[in-house]
């Protein structure tokens, strides 16, 4: 799996996430992204998920805010 994001992320900034699932070739994949404060992470900023599929080559970049 890949996962390619900013070092780092600006609150109230729109940011592009790309996740992509190498050689993989099964069923479709549900992904969810968590954004959390840094360096404690004991809180969740931004929760997002998104869907891997044969149709999107397993692979999608979206867009976090």
């Amino acid at each position: 799996f890949v996962l390619s994001a900013p070092n780092l992320l600006r609150v109230g900034s729109s940011e592009n996430v790309f996740v992509e699932a190498q050689d993989y070739s099964g069923g479709d994949l549900n992904v969810k992204i968590l954004i959390k404060n840094h360096p404690k992470k004991d809180r969740e900023i931004l929760s997002k998920s998104v869907t891997l599929t044969a149709a999107n080559s397993f692979q999608i970049l979206t867009d976090i805010k």
